[in-house]
């Protein structure tokens, strides 16, 4: 009766994609396999491939022992959506079923060039997908780590893409540590090239007299840098305008064990502030009276 209405509906022009699904679970009900994969495959060219209906897809393939074309409907819906649930959970158990662990080089390699193949184009979320299902084919092998290491460094993500990059450690080590030292080094010159306004400001800050200004400043500015010296060195300055020499001192130290020139002055200052600690702690109108 259900089939009977299905068709009934399709003969009189109802070709959408609902009907087709449901047709193709009638048939598959009847086990009618044939059927009920034309009708999934209908629905899901009607349909605009979705991802539901390409997981529905994907399932009547691989009971119908069609294992590659089940998992290209998986990587079809997971290029759509990334995190799509059912999409990687089906891949997972699809996966399981490939005979011999040597087959997973050879698919976790193609799915590299793949990932190679979107990021070249710019379509990191379509690389994202393929990290998803390396993630899928083995969780703990790194591989997905590579990718999406590869995807931040190219939007400028360098902190994370290096963090990609040291899980990847396990996966390839000799190309991760390089691609996590290329990171690192763009990561430092970035934040760099952001701290030298900020440098400006906190100087011109001093210069005007303006030390909450510069120490606020000083705090953002070893956010960004913090192995740098320079940032612990002017908010020592601020610290000491401000009156406050037990701060000035710790930044002071805070400098010295990132400096690797200057480290005699550095101390010097340290020793000289020392020196001062009873009357530097009073106000400064106090001081200059």
């Amino acid at each position: 009766m259900a089939e009977e209405l299905c068709l009934e509906a399709l003969s009189q022009g109802d070709l959408s994609a609902d009907l087709l699904g449901t047709l193709s679970s009638v048939y598959d009900g009847m086990g009618q396999g044939d059927d009920s994969l034309a009708a999934a495959l209908a629905a899901c060219l009607v349909g605009g491939r979705k991802p539901d209906q390409l997981c529905d897809l994907s399932r009547l393939c691989e009971s119908r022992g069609l294992l590659g074309e089940a998992e290209a409907c998986l990587q079809d819906a997971l290029d759509q959506a990334p995190e799509h649930k059912r999409a990687r959970r089906q891949l997972r158990r699809l996966l399981e079923k490939v005979p011999g662990q040597a087959s997973r080089p050879a698919l976790r390699r193609a799915y590299l060039m793949r990932a190679s193949r979107h990021l070249a184009s710019g379509e990191a979320a379509l690389a994202l997908s393929v990290a998803a299902a390396l993630e899928s084919l083995d969780p703990d092998a790194g591989a997905a780590d590579l990718v999406r290491g590869a995807v931040y460094e190219r939007l400028g993500h360098y902190r994370d893409a290096a963090e990609c990059y040291a899980a990847a450690e396990r996966f390839d080590p000799e190309r991760a540590r390089a691609a996590r030292r290329r990171a690192s080094d763009k990561d430092r010159r970035d934040r760099r090239g952001r701290a030298e306004p900020i440098v400006r400001q906190i100087q011109q800050h001093l210069a005007a007299g303006e030390d909450d200004i510069a120490a606020r400043l000083a705090t953002k500015l070893v956010g960004l840098v913090p192995w740098a010296p320079a940032p612990y060195l002017l908010w020592a300055r601020a610290a000491e305008a401000q009156g406050h020499t037990e701060n000035a001192i710790r930044n002071l130290r805070e400098a010295l064990a990132r400096a690797t020139t200057g480290q005699r002055r550095i101390a010097a200052k340290i020793m000289e502030l020392r020196g001062m600690e009873p009357t530097a702690t009073r106000p400064r109108e106090e001081q200059a009276s």
